[in-house]
Order: C-alpha cells, then sequence, then structure tokens
C-alpha cells in the first residue's frame, strides 16, 4: 500500500528514476528508502500486527525481495535490509555493500548511520518516547 501526496507514477520504482540524490526525502519513509521505491510504503494501509502477514505482504508487492537468513545468503546483485513491528508501526533498516546498515525515519530528511550491534538488538528505539521494535527481525535481499 502506496501513500503519497505529490505525483507518482512509478511507485515501486520499477523505471529505476528515485534515488537518494533526486527523490524527496520527506516524500518516502524507512521501508521507500530500505525497499528503493523512494515513495511511501506501508505493507497494509492499516496497522498490522501479525509479524508473518506483514512479510508475506511485503514479499508479495516486491518481487524483487526474498527473505534471507543471513549475510552469507546475499547474491552480488542483492543488498540487505532488516524489517521489526513494534506494537504500533514498523521500520526497516537497510544494509550498504561495505556493510555499515542506516535507517532513515518517517519524513525525516536525514539518513543515519546505525551501529551493528543496535540492528541485532533486542529492541529497536528509533523514536525517543516509543515502546521500541521488539520480537523478530525479518532478513530480506533486495535485488538492485
Amino acid at each position: 500500500m502506496f501513500h503519497y501526496n505529490y505525483e507518482n507514477n512509478d511507485p515501486f520504482n520499477i523505471a529505476k528514476e528515485r534515488n537518494t540524490k533526486n527523490a524527496d526525502r520527506e516524500e518516502y519513509n524507512c521501508a521507500g528508502y530500505a525497499l528503493g521505491c523512494y515513495s511511501w510504503y506501508c505493507p497494509f494501509s492499516y496497522q498490522v500486527t501479525d509479524f508473518e502477514k506483514n512479510v508475506k505482504q511485503i514479499l508479495k508487492d516486491f518481487p524483487n525481495v526474498r527473505r534471507i537468513e543471513s549475510s552469507q545468503d546475499l547474491l552480488p546483485n542483492e543488498y540487505m535490509i532488516a524489517f521489526r513491528l513494534s506494537p504500533d508501526d514498523f521500520h526497516f533498516m537497510k544494509r550498504a555493500k561495505n556493510g555499515i546498515w542506516r535507517e532513515k525515519r518517517g519524513r525525516q530528511s536525514e539518513i543515519r548511520i546505525v551501529p551493528k550491534s543496535v540492528v541485532f538488538g533486542e529492541v529497536w528505539s528509533p523514536h525517543r518516547y516509543d515502546l521500541g521494535y521488539r520480537g523478530e527481525i525479518a532478513f530480506f535481499a533486495v535485488k538492485e
């Protein structure tokens, strides 16, 4: 499910015309950044707390994405992303080819480096006042 308030005839970025240099960072969320669509992506139009249902929807929406167990499963033309739920939200992080993890938080324009210890830690807390993203982490390989 894509939500955006600007002209976007290619929300999945199939044509690969959008990137971090030419897309307005306030117009895409953590998912848009991690999945490479640079649109505001939500697996559902309402909050779904079933982890596997979210994972299945992501895989359905993005045919260039597959679930993996670790970075050893990556092919040369893929990068790795991580997905996790909180009680009322979701969050994605992206691993660059050099192994550095990054995240984009909602409409914030900054793309931040995330220590590996945080990515694999017990809780992600991108927002100071939230309950955090806990529980299972799904790792995906995204074909470039």
